[in-house]
């Protein structure tokens, strides 16, 4: 006895720390961040993915949404440690083991932000504490002269908890415990049907709360979100989605492995009534089944499942304090024991690495849109996970709201004044709908991230069944973005026609690879001749394009496909048909922009034509080669790039190439594609061989191509450099095969390009 009032003083600072400690985790968590990290794989969105889908997904699987309350979630944090608290000490566990874990979990990471943004999986676990301290308040505290308080109390308290989150519908053997041990055994049977019904409602209640966030979040005309879309996206477990991979792995299970262990001690040794100890291994099991069923909530049920069952490590925490020490060091033991578990608690939370990513890449967005946007921004839909962080993020009172990569919806934003802002997938999609972008933010740290800005529309046309369509422009752009519906055994041909042999390379923006036929015509009558519409905008088979082919692109049998066809020329001759499909089935073709951004977007004098940008090399080129550390590609006789501009203006176009027959294919390096290079030869031509620039169909003039690497220049004025695709066709004189002099390489090459820039 003298020994424990010598500790009482220090038992008392103890205590008021931890009891500071977990006030301080309350109205002050330390890391306040959305555990959302922008790295890794994820799935992306299609175009051809339900609008509920796109809108939905991130909403329903965000760790909380919106910005931080006022009060840094006081009202949450007052509710979680009342509600562990109280089924702490329900369980059996002293006073002081039950300050430890709750300080220790209140100190916690994950717990801790969750809190400070009331996310509604934080505050669910806080009312199914509840729930259970009502169920199982062996001297019926609250009320003893009503036994059907307690019973009815864990209902509303469950139900509520399955209203801010669906998953805490697991912990149902909790209500069901309760219920069992109410005085009125004959109303059982009623009281279990009433649990269930308020249970479905508060589920359906759930999910359309989800909805109505949802739609607060999207801009979305004529769709109205609903609480079926919701439920069928919260269920819908493809392939393609990552298997609770919404926060960052080192967040996903929070609080320390030691609290983790005291529930389990708690749950074997622990000295639970029987009641307890069957009601949490039902819930176990019921979370067990949402795991496998749906492993995209994997994430959010053992997040779940390791906050519900923390309050019962305090009883852990009692129970080994009693068989290590003797009655009168319990609480020292508690005390040791409780300080370690706090101290890994905070030790393991206290650097989470991808968390800190998150917020510093949330802090660096925010900024950017703040700087850019002085105008209500729509952020196009990009993929799962970044998605969910700028659900969370976002703020729809401030204008900042999401939209699908739908071309439609966004004509309507820019209609209304909105700026429409999109990551790499949701530029790269709606570059086939016929929208030209500009960079706008670039990141850098700690995630790299580039968002566009929408500047314009350029034209779509629809293609029928019944007749061949024109594409009046359409072409233009050098490349184009296809929308092809869905139909069995159905496919939609182009015919496409140039003076040169065009290089036709179609990519499917789903990632499957589409079904492709490409076959030649021929350019005047005969048995493969092409249909008459190819002449309609004017010309005969005489004096029309040389090279004319169909091209055959097979429709998916159950939805619609986005393709993009690089054409390899600025304005081939195309015509469109749908062959095999319902006579109602509508195709679309958009003009699309190539595919990098515009020249002189802003202030600079001249750009370098990267060569690794395969979208601008169209036909006349073969693929990036390396030697040593430079970089070139081979060039055939005619060999075309196209270059997208921001406006008409005089340019200077300069070209870093040496002639071929003076190189040889040995000097190729290691070729992309995989060729064997052929014996090292020089073969100088004696006659002169000459490098003529076409601009847009005119001449920009004409230059003797001497031996040796060297610099040609050629000045294009503004009236022949245009705002759009401008075409650059080079045509040298001599061409030479290597196969021709020995080896197996049977290309046609004309020189060996180093470099290729543009100037004002």
């Amino acid at each position: 006895m003298p020994a424990l009032h010598a500790l009482r003083p220090f038992l008392r600072a103890a205590t008021a720390a931890c009891l500071v400690a977990g006030a301080w985790g309350l109205a002050f968590p330390r890391a306040s961040m959305p555990p959302v990290s922008p790295l890794g794989d994820q799935m992306v969105y299609a175009p051809t993915d339900p609008t509920a889908l796109v809108l939905l997904e991130p909403i329903l699987h965000a760790p909380w949404l919106g910005e931080t309350p006022r009060g840094g979630g006081l009202i949450a944090a007052i509710l979680a440690a009342v509600g562990a608290t109280g089924v702490a000490v329900f369980a059996g566990a002293s006073v002081l083991a039950t300050v430890f874990v709750v300080g220790a979990l209140m100190v916690d990471a994950s717990f801790g932000a969750a809190l400070s943004h009331g996310a509604p999986l934080a505050v669910a676990v806080s009312l199914v504490w509840l729930a259970a301290g009502a169920a199982f308040d062996e001297h019926q505290r609250v009320s003893p002269a009503r036994p059907w308080f307690n019973p009815a109390a864990a209902i509303l308290l469950w139900a509520t908890a399955a209203w801010f989150h669906w998953i805490a519908a697991v912990a149902w053997p909790i209500v069901l415990a309760a219920l069992r041990r109410t005085p009125r055994r004959p109303a059982r049977g009623a009281w279990t049907l009433a649990s269930l019904g308020v249970g479905v409602a508060a589920f359906a209640a759930h999910f359309h709360w989800m909805a109505m966030v949802a739609g607060a979040h999207a801009f979305a005309p004529d769709t109205v979100l609903t609480t079926r879309d919701a439920m069928a996206v919260a269920f819908d477990s493809r392939p393609r989605m990552p298997a609770g991979s919404y926060v960052a792995a080192d967040l996903t299970t929070g609080v320390s492995y030691l609290a983790t262990g005291l529930a389990g001690v708690a749950l074997v040794f622990g000295g639970l009534a029987p009641w307890w100890r069957r009601a949490v291994t039902l819930s176990v099991l019921l979370a067990a089944a949402v795991m496998a069923g749906w492993p995209e909530w994997r994430a959010d049920v053992i997040r779940f499942g390791a906050w519900g069952l923390t309050p019962l490590a305090a009883v852990g925490l009692s129970w080994v304090s009693r068989q290590v020490a003797r009655e009168r060091l319990v609480a020292v033991a508690t005390i040791v024991v409780g300080a370690i578990l706090v101290a890994e608690t905070v030790v393991l939370g206290w650097r989470p690495l991808s968390g800190q990513d998150a917020r510093g890449f949330r802090d660096v967005l925010e900024g950017a849109l703040r700087t850019e946007a002085a105008r209500p921004a729509v952020l196009v839909a990009e993929d799962t996970r970044l998605d969910s962080a700028l659900a969370a993020w976002s703020d729809p009172r401030a204008g900042t709201t999401r939209i699908v990569q739908d071309g439609r919806a966004v004509a309507a934003a820019i209609a209304e004044g909105r700026a429409v802002l999109a990551g790499p997938v949701g530029r790269q999609h709606l570059e086939l709908a016929g929208f030209t972008f500009i960079r706008r933010i670039t990141i850098i740290e700690p995630a790299p991230f580039v968002m566009s800005l929408a500047v314009s529309a350029l034209r779509c046309a629809t293609v029928l069944g019944d007749r061949w369509s024109q594409l009046p422009g359409l072409e233009y752009t050098g490349r184009l973005g296809i929308e092809l519906p869905a139909g069995v055994a159905g496919e939609m041909q182009l015919i496409v026609g140039d003076a040169l042999p065009v290089r036709i390379d179609v990519e499917s923006m789903v990632g499957d690879a589409p079904a492709v036929l490409t076959e030649p015509l021929l350019s005047g009558p005969g048995v493969s001749a092409p249909p008459p519409d190819l002449w309609f905008d004017g010309g005969t088979p005489e004096d029309g394009p040389h090279t004319i082919r169909r091209v055959r692109l097979s429709a998916h049998p159950t939805r619609a496909s986005w393709l993009s066809v690089q054409l390899g020329r600025r304005a081939p001759r195309v015509i469109a048909r749908l062959v095999g499909m319902d006579e109602r089935a509508r195709g679309r073709i958009c003009a699309a922009p190539i595919g990098r951004d515009p020249l002189f977007g802003d202030d600079t004098v001249a750009e370098s034509i990267a060569l690794g940008d395969a979208h601008v090399f169209g036909t006349g080129w073969y693929g990036l080669q390396r030697d040593g550390t430079a970089t070139f590609r081979w060039a055939d006789a005619d060999a075309v790039v196209l270059v997208p501009s921001m406006g008409r203006m005089g340019v200077e176009v300069a070209l870093d190439a040496e002639r071929a027959d003076g190189v040889g294919a040995a000097d190729g390096g290691d070729d992309a594609d995989g060729r064997s290079p052929a014996p090292r030869r020089r073969v100088m031509a004696r006659e002169a061989v000459t490098l003529t620039l076409r601009v847009n169909g005119v001449d920009a003039g004409t230059h003797e191509v001497g031996g040796g690497a060297r610099r040609y220049r050629w000045p294009v004025p503004a009236g022949v450099w245009l705002e759009g695709t401008n075409e650059l066709w080079w045509h040298t004189s001599r061409a030479v095969r290597p196969a021709d002099t020995g080896g197996t390489d049977t290309r046609r090459l004309a020189l060996r390009v180093t470099g290729i820039e543009v100037s004002r």
